[in-house]
């Protein structure tokens, strides 16, 4: 078993506040990238030639400020990400193993506007030859 749990603080400075933009134009922001992430991992035996693993990771950022965006470029991040996994890892013979996991993956992003969000499930088998 195997968890961890990352806390980043990140911050970039810009000429804000001393530089004035004029009322028309959105004055550049100092921005905060902060994010958090998790991830958990467990494996077993099931048998004498089998394992099993599931694993989890979720990862989020909360400092994207679209309203900035019209004037100026807005620095900080906004998305939500995790996945859930499952395998299971079979030695066939003494050379031969077979692998299969499935699972779900998730990922919002605020920072470029929904365009690459996505969702969905995630399958693949793989049979593996050692020399």
């Amino acid at each position: 078993m195997q968890a961890a749990v990352n806390v980043v603080f990140n911050s970039i400075s810009t000429a804000y506040p001393r530089d004035q933009a004029p009322l028309t134009i959105a004055p550049q922001r100092n921005s905060d990238n902060n994010y958090w992430s998790s991830s958990l991992l467990s494996g077993f035996v099931v048998d004498k030639y089998t394992d099993a693993q599931l694993q989890c990771t979720y990862q989020r950022a909360d400092n994207f400020e679209p309203g900035i965006a019209v004037g100026t470029q807005p620095y900080g991040a906004g998305y939500e990400d995790y996945t859930v996994t499952v395998g299971v890892k079979r030695k066939l013979a003494t050379r031969w193993l077979a692998a299969g996991k499935v699972g779900y993956f998730s990922s919002k992003n605020d920072t470029t506007g929904g365009n690459t969000n996505y969702h969905g499930p995630v399958a693949y088998v793989s049979l593996e030859y050692g020399l």
